[in-house]
């Protein structure tokens, strides 16, 4: 997978996993085993706060075999990293493209995407 791929704009709005969702993302990070909170989600990408040390991730860097859990979905998946953002208390927000590994992943994250777009356009405040 090139990295211009992974540069690609963005073309699914991202929707914030908020604090009353459970939204997590299992995955190997330098070889050893993190789970990482959820920050938002689209069909098309996925970001996640990483709060140890970052210097071996870059942009470009592929994460296989994620399992993401979120709403009480499970979807396996490998993301590839497109962005690094510094976050206060030393904490980085990584972007990355996230690619279902089968397509019934696809059609759970279909249906959660659908269910917090739903949720946030029903909720008063537009905030699902």
């Amino acid at each position: 997978m090139s990295v211009e791929f992974a540069r690609m704009a963005r073309s699914h709005p991202r929707l914030r996993v908020d604090s009353r969702r459970t939204a997590a993302m299992d995955c190997r990070l330098r070889g050893e085993p993190a789970t990482l909170e959820v920050w938002d989600l689209s069909m098309a990408g996925i970001a996640f706060v990483v709060d140890a040390d970052r210097s071996s991730l870059r942009p470009g860097l592929p994460v296989e075999r994620a399992v993401v859990r979120v709403e009480g979905a499970t979807i396996h998946c490998d993301v590839v990293i497109t962005h690094m953002t510094g976050m206060a208390g030393g904490r980085t927000l990584a972007g990355a493209r996230l690619y279902p590994t089968t397509e019934i992943d696809h059609d759970r994250l279909t249906e959660v995407v659908a269910r917090i777009e739903r949720e946030r356009d029903e909720s008063p405040s537009g905030a699902a």
